[in-house]
């Protein structure tokens, strides 16, 4: 035993004699073992070394001067941290441009109608007879002209506005695709560093002449596998950012909601948002109804002056008044009032049963979603209940001399994958609870990222 370190000592001494020459160019080759060192070349060499050592300190020093100059200069250059609020509050695409028309004011007129007609007889015209008609409009067509005009200005963009639901529910989707990378990379991390491990273990035992090397070669397949899993966790993730130019941004995702607190939500009172078109189509129907009943009772026809020459006495009986009045019984306008009711009666059937189709599918997502929560519970408590007993399993192991560490390194190995299981579990879970907001329309309402928060 001895004799094995002076000789490893006589290896190192000439390793050492060797590496100065050779940083000096003193000597070009390779001295044998047991041989002296030039020592002349030796304190040449050693003295160049210095030198060299002395310029390598003040570049050292330099360098840790410039890094410590550079340091603010990172910090304030830090990656942008980005939460949820951040997250949604950024632009969306531009969609296709649409022309903006100016609103255009509207304003019921109190004279509907009004006529001036003339009359000769004989052509006489000094007996010239003038005529002014003035038809007025009524207080309650009016309002119905007004609300009906207001209506069709304002009618809102069902398109554009269906488009931004979609956006939205895209933005969901991407903010959970990036909360699930960030934790599955770091959970395949772990596991990459165990196959690590596992593999330094291998190799030392792979000496042994009873060494079983079908596991050596699972274990490269594993971590093969294991690495491209990574690869593509990191360009999916780099191609989310880059799609909302956050390439070096650092996302805080902050208390992401567990799938046990969405329970409580659940039971909050079912309701629906009506679909706003279906609701938009009622109030035009139901605005241009209340027109024609306001048109059908109106009984004031006209107000009529008239005058006739001659024309010397102007008052003497040459000037009139008149008033006309109408008992609507018109059979196209009794038409068209009852296409307008059965119009809205068909739409409000339309909305009621496409309202109590979306509240049974809504309903059975919610059941579907409870049930999967609850399953979701029961199987993170099985899986918490086996990591403690292995996490036992492993402290006796420790205890024993001489312990394999193979079988600490399988324990740490199949917790970290009953999280990988877990995780995506919560995926699909989460998924349904945006399926499930979508289904009852309040998910366009939360523009915000309330709904991950």
């Amino acid at each position: 035993m001895d004799g094995d370190l002076r000789q490893e000592t006589r290896d190192k001494r000439q390793d050492v004699c060797l590496v100065k020459q050779s940083e000096n160019q003193v000597v070009k080759r390779s001295l044998p073992q047991g041989s002296a060192c030039d020592v002349g070349g030796a304190h040449r060499g050693a003295a160049a070394a210095g030198a060299d050592d002395v310029l390598k300190s003040r570049g050292l020093q330099l360098m840790v001067f410039t890094l410590l100059l550079l340091t603010p200069l990172c910090t304030s250059v830090r990656a942008q941290s980005i939460s949820a609020s951040d997250f949604f509050s950024l632009p969306y695409d531009a969609t296709e441009p649409t022309l903006a028309t100016p609103r255009k004011e509207f304003r019921s007129s109190w004279i509907e109608e009004s006529q001036f007609r003339t009359e000769t007889r004989d052509l006489d015209f000094g007996s010239q007879e003038y005529t002014l008609r003035l038809s007025p409009n009524t207080p309650a067509k009016a309002r119905a002209q007004t609300a009906l005009y207001n209506l069709r200005e304002d009618r809102p963009d069902f398109n554009a506005e269906e488009a931004a639901c979609d956006d939205l529910r895209r933005r969901y989707e991407d903010w959970l695709d990036l909360y699930m990378i960030d934790q599955e990379l770091s959970l395949v991390s772990s596991l990459q560093a165990i196959f690590t491990d596992r593999k330094t273990v291998l190799d030392r035992l792979s000496s042994s002449l009873e060494f079983d090397w079908s596991g050596l070669i699972t274990l490269r397949e594993k971590q093969t596998e294991l690495r491209i899993r990574l690869l593509n966790l990191e360009e999916a993730r780099r191609s989310l950012l880059a799609a909302y130019g956050l390439e070096s941004a650092d996302l805080t995702f902050g208390s992401f909601p567990e799938p046990v607190d969405l329970l409580t939500k659940l039971d909050t009172p079912f309701g629906l948002i009506q679909d706003p078109e279906t609701v938009y189509k009622l109030n035009l129907a139901a605005s241009e109804l209340y027109l024609e009943q306001a048109e059908q009772r109106q009984y004031f026809d006209f107000f009529q002056f008239k005058y006739r020459g001659p024309h010397e006495e102007p008052f003497a009986e040459r000037f009139s008044i008149g008033l006309g009045f109408q008992f609507p019984n018109d059979g196209n306008k009794k038409i068209k009032i009852r296409e307008l009711e059965l119009e809205q009666e068909t739409l409000a059937r339309e909305q009621e049963t496409e309202w109590e189709t979306d509240r049974l599918k809504a309903e059975s997502r919610q059941s579907s979603l409870r049930s999967a929560i609850m399953l979701f519970s029961d199987i993170s408590d099985t899986y918490s209940t086996e990591a403690e007993e292995l996490t036992a399993i492993g402290a006796q192991l420790a205890r024993r001399e001489g312990f394999n560490p193979l079988a600490l390194l399988s324990i740490e190995e199949r917790k970290i994958k009953n999280r990988i299981r877990v995780l995506d579990r919560r995926r699909d879970i989460l998924e349904g609870y945006l399926d499930l907001k979508e289904a009852e329309g309040t998910l366009c309402g939360l523009k915000e990222g309330e709904l991950f928060q």
